[in-house]
């Protein structure tokens, strides 16, 4: 049963946490704001009875809400943004020439398949390049619907190593801004500052990295997939109707 649980727990742990450090980051950056505009004169009557009755359960409840929802959209406007930038990479990371090349740290980290599944791509979709980057893109924006319906094994570690990159997305730039926010409210020395904010935005980018491995992990289990055959996609589909049948 807990199992069963754990995807649903899942989908919630990185919108939810990023929702909590986005409110955070605007209680600190707008608070005299946000205090002139819960003053108990500038509210109505009924909207302060509302906010009487809720009580500090109440509101919290009611801020847990905000906080999925703003990190929700925010993860939305992320994905989307690294999905861009996913795609105008695949001509350079879907050819050949990059898969004899030698790996580099630069690639581990913008690569979004490994050397040897673009390899095995190759094989499967008879080395044509275009067929295998587009297979590529079926991948990164498919969000693994089929592997759902192939295989409930595989898609449960696909799902699992996606959740992992979107908890890392969530809480890495977020924390960032905390940490701005956060020294901008103290009486700490200049050093201090810039040391803690430089130690915060290391974490940040050794977070972005791992989520870029483990995300570039996740992708290229599914392109072995495709590659053995378990699963399919759109442009395997729209090879396999206008290619010719066997003996034609």
């Amino acid at each position: 049963m807990l199992a069963s649980l754990l995807p649903g727990i899942r989908e919630l742990r990185a919108p939810f946490a990023a929702g909590v450090l986005l409110v955070a980051a605007v209680h600190l950056a707008a608070y005299p704001v946000l205090l002139d505009a819960t003053n108990e004169r500038s509210l109505s009557p009924g909207l302060n009875a509302l906010v009487d009755l809720a009580g500090s359960k109440g509101l919290l409840a009611v801020l847990s809400v905000i906080a999925y929802l703003l990190g929700t959209l925010y993860l939305s406007v992320l994905k989307g943004v690294l999905w861009r930038l996913r795609l105008r990479t695949m001509s350079r990371f879907s050819n050949p020439k990059y898969i004899d090349s030698r790996p580099t740290l630069n690639s581990q980290a913008l690569a979004p398949f490994t050397r040897p599944s673009l390899r095995r791509l190759f094989q499967k979709c008879g080395g044509d390049e275009r067929v295998v980057r587009g297979v590529c893109i079926d991948i990164i924006v498919g969000g693994g619907k089929r592997l759902m319906v192939s295989s409930k094994d595989l898609y449960v570690e696909y799902d699992r190593l996606h959740s992992e990159v979107d908890f890392r997305d969530a809480v890495a730039l977020p924390s960032v801004a905390i940490a701005v926010l956060v020294v901008s409210n103290t009486q700490w020395s200049v050093g201090l500052s810039a040391l803690t904010i430089a130690a915060v935005s290391l974490a940040a980018a050794t977070l972005t990295y791992q989520a870029r491995v483990i995300q570039r992990d996740a992708y290229s289990m599914y392109a072995h997939c495709v590659a053995d055959g378990v699963v399919s996609t759109a442009t395997m589909d729209a090879v396999s109707k206008t290619s010719p049948p066997a003996g034609a």
